[in-house]
């Protein structure tokens, strides 16, 4: 695993260079990302989410 972070802020896992655009660049031609996964009472019992969060449920 690849991992660099620059002045800009920026994070790239799997990039040298990630965009200073970006917080967090991930980079792979062969996985992806995996969000933690929450039951719909765990979901609710977030007690303050952010209006553009993403929570997921399987």
């Amino acid at each position: 695993m690849l991992a660099a972070a620059q002045t800009t802020g920026s994070v790239g896992i799997g990039t040298a260079t990630p965009n200073d655009s970006a917080l967090l660049e991930l980079s792979a031609t062969n996985k992806g990302l995996l969000l933690p996964r929450l039951t719909n009472a765990q979901m609710q019992a977030v007690p303050s989410p952010e209006p553009a969060g993403v929570q997921h449920h399987p």
